[in-house]
């Protein structure tokens, strides 16, 4: 019997219409699909799947957190934030549920997205031959997916300590390498992401700091690994802005 799949959308003021797009093109592709969203004015959104409202306050890192709630005894949560844009979601779906029925030991998954920092350069361990998929040390939580150990895992953390939820993806993939899972990229889909945040960095590095305390020492050690191997792989230059945010999650000061 194949992997099931839940889809979790996470949507904010100003890209509803987007994320009614992307919950009408995965239905009849999941097995289950929600979609949860806030606005300034409290309105109430229905569609396709099953919309949960909740308060305007909530970034990323709450809004995470209610996905994970959400989830039941599907084999995977494949998350998707609103802003992510791709010709055929279903397709997407489809590469999710073949790396999930060949790969038992697959425990974070993703495609390519675009106008991410955590590129190919600086992230790709090794290619798998003979297919798209490619072991990395790290995905990006634009859209991402991951076993049903990982969600019960994620879903033991607190979050109020991490409304912006900087660093969530990080610890995703140290809690699956950390357990000896697959962390891979199919390198044949790139998604769309919108370039910005409307956050405040500091703030952000600070929520990320005290969430990584969580960690247990076989995922710090993983952490360790990822940001040596960052370190090692990163030769591109960066904007100075994105540059601040690297050096902030590898815990380096400019000389």
């Amino acid at each position: 019997m194949g992997k099931r799949i839940h889809a979790a959308i996470i949507s904010w003021e100003g890209h509803h219409d987007k994320a009614h797009a992307i919950a009408a093109a995965l239905v009849g592709h999941v097995e289950k699909l929600s979609i949860i969203y806030s606005n300034r004015l409290g309105h109430s959104e229905s569609g396709a799947g099953n919309w949960i409202q909740i308060d305007d306050s909530a970034f990323f890192g709450r809004k995470f957190k209610v996905a994970l709630a959400t989830h039941q005894d599907e084999d995977f949560l494949i998350q998707i934030q609103a802003d992510a844009s791709y010709d055929d979601w279903g397709n997407v779906i489809a590469l999710l549920r073949e790396a999930a029925n060949t790969r038992p030991q697959l425990g974070v998954w993703a495609p390519n997205i675009d106008w991410c920092f955590w590129t190919e350069n600086n992230t790709v361990i090794s290619p798998i031959s003979r297919t798209t998929l490619c072991h990395v040390t790290h995905t990006d939580a634009i859209v991402w997916a991951f076993s049903r150990e990982i969600v019960t895992r994620m879903h033991e953390l607190d979050y109020s300590i991490n409304n912006l939820g900087w660093g969530i993806d990080i610890f995703a993939t140290c809690c699956a390498a950390s357990r000896g899972l697959d962390v891979l990229r199919d390198q044949s889909i790139c998604v769309r992401h919108e370039r910005g945040s409307g956050y405040g960095h500091d703030e952000a590095r600070v929520q990320m700091d005290a969430f990584f305390q969580q960690m247990n020492d076989r995922e710090l050690a993983c952490h360790q690994l990822v940001k040596a191997h960052f370190a090692a792989n990163n030769v591109k230059t960066k904007p100075r802005s994105l540059k601040r945010r690297l050096k902030s999650i590898l815990g380096t000061r400019d000389n």
